[in-house]
Protein backbone atom coordinates (compact mmCIF):
# COMPACT_ATOMS: atom_id res chain seq x y z
CA UNK A 1 0.00 0.00 0.00
CA UNK A 2 1.34 3.45 -0.90
CA UNK A 3 2.13 5.93 1.83
CA UNK A 4 -0.40 8.71 2.25
CA UNK A 5 1.88 11.55 1.22
CA UNK A 6 0.67 15.12 0.76
CA UNK A 7 2.56 18.28 -0.02
CA UNK A 8 4.23 20.18 -2.82
CA UNK A 9 6.85 19.23 -5.40
CA UNK A 10 8.78 22.24 -6.71
CA UNK A 11 10.35 22.10 -10.17
CA UNK A 12 12.56 24.47 -12.15
CA UNK A 13 12.67 24.52 -15.93
CA UNK A 14 13.23 26.62 -19.02
CA UNK A 15 10.39 27.79 -21.24
CA UNK A 16 12.06 27.90 -24.63
CA UNK A 17 11.37 30.54 -27.29
CA UNK A 18 8.92 28.13 -28.96
CA UNK A 19 6.97 27.69 -25.69
CA UNK A 20 7.98 24.13 -24.77
CA UNK A 21 9.53 23.28 -21.40
CA UNK A 22 13.07 21.89 -21.18
CA UNK A 23 15.75 21.20 -18.58
CA UNK A 24 13.26 20.28 -15.85
CA UNK A 25 14.93 19.84 -12.44
CA UNK A 26 13.49 18.93 -9.05
CA UNK A 27 14.00 21.67 -6.47
CA UNK A 28 11.94 20.10 -3.66
CA UNK A 29 10.47 16.61 -3.52
CA UNK A 30 8.15 14.57 -1.37
CA UNK A 31 9.52 11.21 -2.43
CA UNK A 32 7.19 8.33 -3.27
CA UNK A 33 7.77 8.92 -7.00
CA UNK A 34 5.64 12.06 -7.02
CA UNK A 35 8.49 14.15 -8.43
CA UNK A 36 8.54 11.90 -11.52
CA UNK A 37 4.82 12.46 -12.11
CA UNK A 38 5.23 16.22 -11.67
CA UNK A 39 8.20 16.25 -14.08
CA UNK A 40 6.21 14.35 -16.73
CA UNK A 41 3.29 16.77 -16.43
CA UNK A 42 5.50 19.89 -16.46
CA UNK A 43 7.42 18.71 -19.54
CA UNK A 44 4.10 18.42 -21.44
CA UNK A 45 2.98 21.97 -20.74
CA UNK A 46 3.05 24.46 -23.59
CA UNK A 47 3.45 28.19 -22.88
CA UNK A 48 3.15 31.37 -24.85
CA UNK A 49 6.80 32.44 -24.97
CA UNK A 50 8.03 35.56 -23.25
CA UNK A 51 8.95 38.41 -25.53
CA UNK A 52 11.94 40.73 -25.42
CA UNK A 53 11.76 43.63 -27.85
CA UNK A 54 8.99 41.76 -29.67
CA UNK A 55 11.01 38.56 -30.13
CA UNK A 56 10.36 35.26 -28.30
CA UNK A 57 13.01 34.39 -25.71
CA UNK A 58 13.70 31.52 -23.32
CA UNK A 59 13.02 32.17 -19.62
CA UNK A 60 13.57 30.25 -16.40
CA UNK A 61 10.41 29.24 -14.53
CA UNK A 62 9.51 27.56 -11.27
CA UNK A 63 6.37 25.45 -10.91
CA UNK A 64 4.79 23.94 -7.81
CA UNK A 65 2.67 20.80 -7.95
CA UNK A 66 0.43 20.23 -4.93
CA UNK A 67 -0.51 16.64 -4.07
CA UNK A 68 -3.49 16.03 -1.78
CA UNK A 69 -5.21 12.83 -0.77
CA UNK A 70 -8.87 12.57 -1.71
CA UNK A 71 -11.17 12.17 1.27
CA UNK A 72 -12.27 8.58 1.94
CA UNK A 73 -15.51 7.55 0.25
Amino acid sequence: MRARVEGTVTLHGIVEADGHVSDVRVVRTLGEGLEMEAQKAFAQWQFRPSLRMGEPVAVAVTAEFAFHMAPPR
